[in-house]
């Protein structure tokens, strides 16, 4: 069986509870050593793209690319993390003491792991699509490329019937009222994959809803404020209300009109 995103997020997580037990101060990984750990690497079924991606969505302002391939995705791709990180589960199942949350730590407070808020949030998306009567499934894979060229690529939810493909991020500003900048490269990761999909599916980013006081606006607003030209003109950014269950959907038609 093919890995899967969880399977690289879970052993990013082992790495780091083994670098913290050893007191360093940060860790260097590789995208293809990581790989090769998770299986299928070097092979035809490898998942370099997915790997990639997961080692840069789990990355904190205070980390750093220190290697990147030009085609964006790559064995080559080698991130510097800092160590500790905020609390996770360890190999056993132990619970390591929470640490200090500071501007560059903002994984959600009192959560186990990133992966596992990751995993919540796209079960509350999950159900939202279905009080709409769409049934979506985890780890959706479509044919994705530019040209004829074509490789499989699995978004985090989505559905053949009613074709729709779906991206879940939970992110919120961090705890010091600043944009997590390294966090947002993901959502332009999205749009990417998006851009390059099948034609005829519905294509939503699903995401938090998180405002600023401060600001004035949600991270979203912030978003799309600053990417709105990397937004394909057929997906919609759908914003999650967490303590009411509500969602709006962006309008983003009218801020493309309202910026010529």
């Amino acid at each position: 069986m093919a890995a899967k995103r969880v399977d690289f997020q879970r052993e990013l997580e082992s790495m780091f509870l083994r670098a913290r037990r050893q007191n360093q101060r940060s860790i260097t990984v590789s995208a293809g050593d990581l790989h090769r750990i998770v299986g299928d690497y070097p092979g035809a079924d490898h998942r370099m793209p997915v790997c990639c991606s997961v080692m840069r969505q789990v990355m904190r302002d205070s980390d750093e690319v220190l290697e990147s391939p030009l085609k964006g995705n790559g064995a080559s791709l080698r991130i510097r993390y800092q160590i500790p990180r905020s609390k996770i589960v360890g190999e056993q199942g132990d619970m390591l003491p929470a640490v200090s949350v500071n501007d560059a730590n903002f994984q959600r407070i009192g959560a186990v792991s990133n992966t596992q808020v990751g995993k919540d949030f796209e079960k509350a998306a999950s159900q939202v699509f279905a009080r709409q009567d769409i049934q979506v499934q985890p780890d959706f894979s479509v044919p994705v490329g530019i040209g004829r060229l074509r490789k499989k690529h699995c978004f985090d939810l989505g559905s053949s019937n009613p074709p729709i493909l779906v991206e879940c991020k939970s992110h919120r500003w961090t705890t010091g009222g600043n944009t997590p900048s390294a966090k947002l490269t993901v959502w332009n990761e999205a749009m990417y994959y998006f851009a390059v999909a099948p034609l005829g599916f519905r294509k939503v980013l699903f995401v938090l809803r998180d405002h600023s006081e401060s600001r004035g606006l949600t991270l979203a607003e912030h978003y799309v404020s600053r990417y709105l030209h990397l937004i394909p003109e057929d997906v919609e950014i759908w914003e999650f209300d967490e303590e009411t269950g509500a969602v709006s959907v962006m309008d983003l038609q009218s801020l493309r009109n309202s910026s010529h």
